[in-house]
């Protein structure tokens, strides 16, 4: 509204300059001529040149430049502003100008059991961008690892959330996951189901030598004799290992933890080994 009401005030001065213009060249025709002879310009030639005028700086708003009316009148049409840069434009500008131009960026890695990685996106917020809410980023490439994110920072530092998922299927058990990003290149690792932010390719890391997990268990009331182990086959347990006659894959039969290698009553715990396959 007030543009349209600043062009209004701009036709009304320039059609009142226009009449000026014209009654001074009526006058000066007059006097060149000597007098009589000249047609005087009366109030109906006024009128049109005005009416000219006032039509001519109308139409020239959706255009630039001078525009002749005729030989003796020429209005001239003001040029319109460059339309401004919407405020949410502007912040997004920067959002991006912010992540692109401290150096901080952030590729995370996902492995899955089975390989397959296709349709798992990365959903950020925080110090990330955040894509639409049912929607998220993909995967970007892949290695012999897993898929490869490259997420869009909103910030340099902060912490980012995220998470995996495949729909509304989500990793981790749907527990949000978070970073807290450090300046440069930010580079993690992870994989299906495994609680654990890794800063290094886990598959290039030592594999363990261990035949035995010794479980201190503890309950507040003291009552153990009543609770037991369920144990199946199939889970990096080693029943070879097991002593002689106890009961696998039974759920109505639990173990006694007193069966068990290596048990020891402890002061408010018991103890106790369960032999697994060595991972080697």
């Amino acid at each position: 509204m007030g543009m349209h009401l600043e062009w209004a005030r701009a036709a009304r001065w320039l059609a009142h300059q226009a009449r000026g213009v014209c009654v001074g060249l009526a006058c000066v025709v007059l006097s060149a001529c000597g007098g009589g002879q000249a047609e005087e310009a009366g109030p109906a030639s006024m009128s049109q040149a005005t009416a000219a005028a006032t039509a001519a700086a109308t139409e020239g708003l959706s255009g630039a430049g001078p525009r002749v009316i005729d030989a003796n009148t020429t209005v001239l049409i003001p040029v319109p502003a460059a339309p401004a840069v919407p405020p949410s434009s502007r912040v997004k500008a920067a959002a991006a100008r912010v992540a692109t131009e401290a150096g901080t960026s952030l590729r995370v890695h996902y492995r899955r059991a089975d390989g397959d990685t296709s349709g798992w996106q990365l959903h950020s917020w925080g110090a990330a961008q955040s894509p639409a809410w049912n929607g998220g980023w993909n995967a970007s490439g892949s290695d012999d690892f897993g898929a490869i994110y490259d997420v869009p920072l909103a910030a340099d530092s902060g912490t980012v959330g995220y998470l995996l998922h495949k729909g509304d299927w989500k990793d981790w058990g749907g527990n949000d996951q978070s970073y807290v990003l450090k300046p440069g290149a930010n580079e993690i690792w992870r994989v299906e189901g495994d609680n654990v932010t890794y800063t290094s390719n886990p598959l290039g890391l030592p594999v363990p030598n261990l035949h035995t997990v010794r479980v201190h268990y503890q309950r507040f009331d003291g009552g153990y004799s009543s609770w037991g182990l369920h144990l199946w086959n199939g889970s990096g347990l080693n029943v070879a290992a097991l002593p002689a006659g106890l009961p696998i894959d039974q759920w109505g039969a639990p173990v006694a933890f007193n069966a068990m290698p290596g048990y020891a009553a402890g002061a408010g715990e018991i103890v106790f080994d369960i032999p697994v396959l060595n991972p080697r």
